[in-house]
C-alpha cells in the first residue's frame, strides 16, 4: 500500500476503533443507570410497606412472568427473596434483594431476546393495558388512548417500525368505534429521547410532565419524560384504513 493510502486505512480504523469506544462506554453508562433505577425501586418499595412479608410480595408481583419462565429457576429466587422478609435495614434490603435476582439479570445479558419478550409481556399483564402487536398496547382512561410502546431493541429498528404503523392502524379502527376518544397520546422516555420519530408519526411533542404526574406514574425512573399528542380527527385521518 502507498503511504497516502495507509493513512487513509489508518484513519478509517481509528475512526471506527473511537465509535466503538464510544458506543462501549455509552452502554456501560446505560447498563448503570438502569442499575440505578431498579436499586431505586427496591428503596421504594421498602419504604411503602413497613411488613417485610408484604415487601417481598410486591418484588415477586413485579417479576412473576421471569419466575414462571422455563429459562429461569423461579423457585430459588423465590425462595432468596422469601429470607429478605426479615431484613430491617433499607440499605441490606436492596443489596440482598437484588443479588436474588441475579439470574434475571443473566438472562438480559446472554439472552436479551428472550428478556425482551417476557418484559412486554409482563407490561400488558401488569399494567391493564390491551395488546396491539408485539410493541404496542393502549389503555384508556379518562377519554383519552394512551399508547406504549414495549422495549423492542432486539427486535430490530426496521421491523418495529413496521410493527409500530401496524399497531396504530389497527388502534385506528378501535378509536373510530369508540367516539368518546377525544386523543391519542404517549408518554415515555423514548418521546424525549425520540421527538422526531413522534413528529413522523404525527404526533405533537408537548414537552417534559409535570412534578405530579411523574410522582404519580414516573417516581423510579430518573429519565426525562415526555409527552405527545394527537387529536382523534388527526389520528383518523392518517391511520384509519377503510
Amino acid at each position: 500500500m502507498k503511504e497516502k493510502e495507509i493513512d487513509i486505512y489508518s484513519n478509517q480504523v481509528r475512526e471506527e476503533e473511537e465509535k466503538e469506544s464510544e458506543n462501549g462506554s455509552q452502554e456501560v453508562k446505560r447498563q448503570d443507570n438502569e442499575l440505578e433505577r431498579a436499586k431505586k425501586r427496591f428503596g421504594k418499595i421498602f419504604d411503602d410497606h413497613e411488613d417485610g412479608t408484604k415487601r417481598v410480595e410486591d418484588i415477586l408481583s413485579r417479576i412473576r412472568p421471569f419466575l414462571e419462565s422455563d429459562l429461569i429457576d423461579g423457585k430459588k429466587i423465590h425462595k432468596s427473596l422469601e429470607q429478605c422478609s426479615t431484613i430491617e435495614t433499607k440499605g441490606e434490603f436492596i443489596e440482598k434483594a437484588f443479588s436474588a435476582l441475579e439470574p434475571i439479570l443473566d438472562l438480559k445479558m446472554n439472552n436479551p431476546d428472550a428478556f425482551e419478550k417476557i418484559q412486554r409481556e409482563a407490561f400488558v399483564e401488569q399494567s391493564g393495558f390491551t395488546r396491539l402487536n408485539e410493541v404496542l398496547s393502549y389503555g384508556e382512561y379518562d377519554n383519552v388512548i394512551h399508547i406504549h410502546l414495549a422495549p423492542s431493541k432486539e427486535i430490530g429498528i426496521g421491523k418495529v417500525r413496521t410493527l409500530v404503523r401496524e399497531g396504530l392502524e389497527k388502534l385506528a379502527g378501535i378509536v373510530k368505534e369508540k367516539e368518546e376518544v377525544k386523543e391519542v397520546t404517549a408518554t415515555s422516555w423514548i418521546v424525549a429521547e425520540h421527538p422526531k420519530l413522534m413528529e413522523i408519526l404525527g404526533f405533537t411533542v408537548k414537552g417534559e410532565i409535570d412534578q405530579e404526574t411523574r410522582e404519580r406514574h414516573f417516581m423510579d425512573d430518573n429519565r426525562e419524560i415526555h409527552r405527545a399528542t394527537m387529536e382523534r380527527k388527526d389520528f383518523l385521518s392518517k391511520y384509519l384504513r377503510e
